[in-house]
């Protein structure tokens, strides 16, 4: 990859950091405000919006779904990357049988 193509995900990243503040604003007063955990979470929701940006790009996907996928990505967080992480060791499991 080429510098350019590492600046072209950075919008994406972007939104997916929006998906992990609305995730954090949405429970705010249900639970203890940290920053630690707030910090956390945020690079987990950039760190999945990553991920769909690089699936997205592969498959060559319209900006606009990589973009919504980055936000539920982002949204989802850890939840997210486990759901995808179960499907692809299922898959893993299934070619190996």
């Amino acid at each position: 990859m080429k510098l350019g193509d590492f600046i072209a995900l950075i919008p994406f990243l972007l939104v997916g950091l929006v998906g992990g503040v609305a995730k954090e604003l949405s429970l705010m007063g249900k639970r203890v405000f940290r920053w630690r955990t707030f910090l956390k979470n945020l690079f987990i929701a950039v760190f999945a919006a990553l991920l769909i940006a690089f699936l997205g790009k592969h498959f060559k996907w319209d900006g606009y779904l990589i973009s919504f996928g980055a936000a539920m990505l982002g949204f989802a967080g850890r939840e997210g990357i486990d759901f995808f992480w179960d499907l692809v060791k299922s898959r893993a499991k299934g070619e190996s049988e």
